[in-house]
């Protein structure tokens, strides 16, 4: 165990931003875009007199075109390096968001969300291995936390704009679905601006050479079988993950406004407080990981979110609905940097993009199967199921994290006590 009076130090220690100024900047655009929209598209759906179990079937069109492009985008990531898997996703994200939303007809709506998934896939799941090629192992978690930290920011503020400006235009006489679409057609163009944005990057795999990874290089030979190991549990672990964020996540906003009558600004604010709390939560990542070790912090933290994530179905009054969304956001979703740069350190440099998109492509295959069962739960029993089954998922999902990860992590100790320049002080996985 690390002193209490350690942890702000090692907190501190390790973030390795420097020289990443101009990526962040093109990280907090997309994710302004991908805030905008998260925070107003089912909204739009339902101003525009769509069917309630609507929402599911079209984030499972979205999901589907991630969990098709997931896999190939890290795979050709690896290969041909991550910039211009970026750069064709965020272009094909914001011109697919401008084509479900100006394009008045179903089927518009699902192919744009299909191809929306699509370029997302190609952004989203080489954005972290960009990064790990650019810190040394030492710095990663601090850099991947960070990071985390940043782009959470980001997605709030794009989340408090959709809000407001949605509520402004309605308040000058638009229409609810005229001014959710105007709004969207904003967030698409900050995904465009980033996708224009990554064309400046320039690639350095140096830190990356220089560091020799052992793992990485029994990883590659196949000596220890470690990929197949890490492989299928980060897929069993994401698909019990998205499943049961399936069952609730898509009418998180919806449930709000039904059952409290908020508007679309108090929606807003509701969710970039919980983002803000989250992204500052991030950067404690160093910290609870010194006190815990990695595997026992990714599972803590996700079971200790689960009595508020049945908290906001349960208990009767806006303001504590509002508590127990931020606590349950901030303690699920402090996890993931933590897990996702387990995952890369022991997949090494010549998997990155591979494992990334192994867990990605997990989680997204569990949404496309629970989108639809929560839209089911929620047209025939209401929105409380929904939470329940997230829940129960999620409890499933840690233990199986704790009880199986831990047998790599040991592994990857002994290479680090061996000599490898691998991160030092391993306790989990990813």
């Amino acid at each position: 165990m690390v002193p209490v009076s350690d942890l702000f130090a090692r907190m501190a220690a390790g973030y390795s931003l420097r020289g990443n100024g101009v990526f962040l900047g093109i990280a907090v655009l997309m994710h302004i875009g991908l805030g905008i929209s998260h925070m107003v598209f089912n909204l739009f759906l339902k101003a525009s007199g769509l069917p309630p179990e609507l929402p599911g079937q079209v984030s499972s069109a979205g999901s589907l075109g991630l969990v098709l492009g997931l896999m190939p985008a890290g795979w050709l990531g690896d290969r041909v390096g991550q910039k211009p898997l970026m750069l064709g996703g965020m272009i094909l994200a914001g011109g697919a968001e401008l084509l479900r939303i100006l394009v008045p007809s179903t089927s518009a709506l699902f192919l744009g969300s299909f191809l929306y998934g699509l370029g997302m896939a190609a952004a989203t799941v080489n954005f972290l291995p960009y990064l790990a090629t650019r810190v040394g192992s030492e710095d990663r978690l601090g850099t991947v936390s960070a990071a985390s930290s940043v782009t959470m920011m980001a997605m709030m503020v794009g989340g408090l704009v959709a809000g407001t400006a949605s509520d402004l235009l309605r308040a000058t006489g638009w229409t609810d679905a005229a001014a959710l679409r105007f709004v969207l057609a904003g967030g698409a163009g900050f995904l465009l601006a980033a996708g224009f944005g990554v064309a400046g990057l320039t690639m350095d795999n140096s830190r990356e050479t220089a560091e020799g990874n052992q793992l990485a290089r029994e990883l590659a030979e196949g000596a220890f079988h470690w990929g197949r190991a890490l492989f299928w549990r980060l897929a069993v672990f994401g698909s019990m993950i998205g499943l049961g964020a399936g069952l609730f996540m898509p009418y998180m906003n919806l449930y709000f406004v039904d059952r409290y009558g908020i508007n679309y600004s108090t929606v807003g604010i509701i969710s970039a407080v919980g983002m803000f709390l989250t992204s500052a939560a991030m950067l404690f990542c160093p910290a609870i990981v010194a006190r815990l070790g990695r595997v026992q912090a990714v599972a803590v933290l996700q079971i200790a979110s689960l009595p508020f994530l049945l908290g906001i179905s349960a208990v009767p009054v806006l303001a504590m609905a509002m508590v127990c969304l931020w606590l349950r956001q901030m303690l699920m979703q402090s996890a993931t940097p933590i897990a996702s740069e387990i995952a890369l350190s022991i997949a090494g440099p010549k998997a990155r993009g591979l494992a990334n998109s192994i867990s990605s492509t997990s989680f997204q295959v569990g949404a496309v199967f629970g989108a639809p069962i929560g839209g089911l739960l929620v047209k025939n029993y209401g929105y409380g199921p929904g939470f329940w089954g997230g829940a129960g998922l999620y409890l499933m999902a840690s233990l199986f994290y704790l009880l199986m990860m831990t047998p790599l992590t040991g592994r990857e100790s002994i290479s680090v006590a061996a000599g490898s320049p691998g991160v030092p002080g391993i306790d989990s996985g990813g």
